[in-house]
């Protein structure tokens, strides 16, 4: 499964991915992010209640994170994208 950003105007950054500790796909808002060269880090949280737990997902970029912007079907990630694998 690959992983899906989607950040658009105003609207609130989301991510689709599969869950690295529970294998549960998940819709979880961004908590934080990290610049680093050519790369965004990303911090989410898995959206199964029992779960919960955190990961990160790499987004190869360009643009900082304020310029960064998708289109309406969202940035498609390669699965290698979310962390731990």
């Amino acid at each position: 499964m690959t992983a899906q950003l989607w950040k658009r105007g105003d609207a609130e950054p989301r991510v689709t991915f599969r869950c690295p500790w529970c294998d549960v796909v998940s819709v979880s808002r961004v908590y934080g992010h990290y610049e680093q060269k050519k790369t965004i880090w990303l911090l989410v949280a898995c959206a199964d209640i029992p779960c919960g737990r955190g990961a990160l997902i790499k987004v190869p970029s360009r643009q900082s994170w304020d310029r960064l912007e998708t289109s309406e079907d969202g940035l498609l990630l390669d699965a290698r994208c979310v962390l731990p694998p």
